[in-house]
Order: structure tokens, then C-alpha cells, then sequence
């Protein structure tokens, strides 16, 4: 079964956010509206219309509303990583690929884009989420998959693979993460 007919395909309904924040040096309206421009081809009113709602999605907009012009980067931590779930959310994807998005956060913003990653998840968004947060995992995912040199390790749903696992490797892992 073939799910995209192309890598624009792709692009345009799997959206990535990475571990790095990486927001781009224009504004936090620049920053958001990227993705959607490269893409479709929205005129103006409909683009600020997306800006907003993607904003409101990330729970950001009445934080940044005001600042819509300013730079990205004098945000703090969090609301840059808000702005650029953000931006993978503006291109209203099927699917997000997170990749240790909430690494560099502190345990209150930690917990606020967790929090928007379950909101998203019950809304019917796909998230396939590299982390460590065994916690989250726990309550959200359908499944976890578990890698070790590059190699699947442990596959299948919460409960099997955190708390009944065979493997030794697995044991080992969850020890160190969760003590």
C-alpha cells in the first residue's frame, strides 16, 4: 500500500520537530508561515489565519501574539520549542515526528509540551516520538519500540515492553532511566 505518491508527499504530512530547537533567524511570523509557503499557496489573509491557528494549537498565541514580528530567538526555551511544534503544525500534517523535543526544557515547560503532545494525540494527530520520558510513553503511546545499536530490541505495547520484558537489555535500560 503505498502511503505518499512522493518525498513532497511526504513533507507535506509529516511534519518533524527536532531535538534542537531550530528556530531561523527571521520572525516568529516567518518562522511559523515557512513550511505552509514553500508548500501551498496561501494568500495573505489566509496565511495569518494559519499563523494564528497553528499558535493557538501550540498553546502560544496569546503569548506571542503581540510579537508576531519580533525574532524567534528572544523567546525563551520553551516558547521556542511551542513555536516550532508550531511550525510543523501550520502544514496541518497527518503525522509529527518528535525527536527529543522536550531535552533542554525545564521539568515545568517539559511538562507543558508534553501536556500539548497528549492534547494533539487525542485529537487524532500520529506521533511517532523518540524519548526518554518513560511516563509519558507509558500514558500515551499505542506502542513502544525499543532500539539498541540501531537494532530493534523490544516492540509492542506499553505494559508488555515496560513491564514484562524478556529482555535483559530492556531491564537494563528502564534501571537506568527510571531507577
Amino acid at each position: 500500500r503505498v502511503l505518499f505518491r512522493s518525498i513532497t508527499d511526504l513533507r507535506k504530512n509529516i511534519a518533524i520537530v527536532p531535538q534542537e530547537v531550530m528556530l531561523f533567524g527571521g520572525t516568529i511570523y516567518e518562522n511559523i508561515a515557512f513550511g505552509v509557503r514553500l508548500y501551498e499557496n496561501l494568500p495573505k489573509g489566509e496565511m495569518d489565519e494559519r499563523v494564528e491557528w497553528a499558535l493557538n494549537k501550540a498553546a502560544l498565541w496569546t503569548e506571542v501574539k503581540d510579537k508576531l514580528n519580533k525574532s524567534g530567538l528572544s523567546l525563551s526555551g520553551g516558547q521556542q520549542q511551542r513555536v516550532a511544534i508550531a511550525r510543523a503544525l501550520a502544514m496541518k500534517p497527518t503525522g509529527l515526528l518528535c525527536d527529543e523535543i522536550t531535552a533542554a526544557l525545564d521539568p515545568q515547560l517539559k511538562g507543558e509540551v508534553l501536556g500539548l503532545l497528549a492534547q494533539l494525540r487525542e485529537e487524532g494527530l500520529t506521533i511517532l516520538m523518540v524519548t526518554h520520558e518513560i511516563g509519558f510513553a507509558r500514558k500515551s503511546a499505542d506502542r513502544i519500540v525499543l532500539l539498541d545499536g540501531g537494532k530493534i530490541i523490544e516492540d509492542g505495547p506499553p505494559d508488555q515492553v515496560l513491564d514484562h520484558s524478556n529482555s535483559a537489555r530492556t531491564k537494563e535500560f528502564l534501571q537506568q532511566v527510571i531507577g
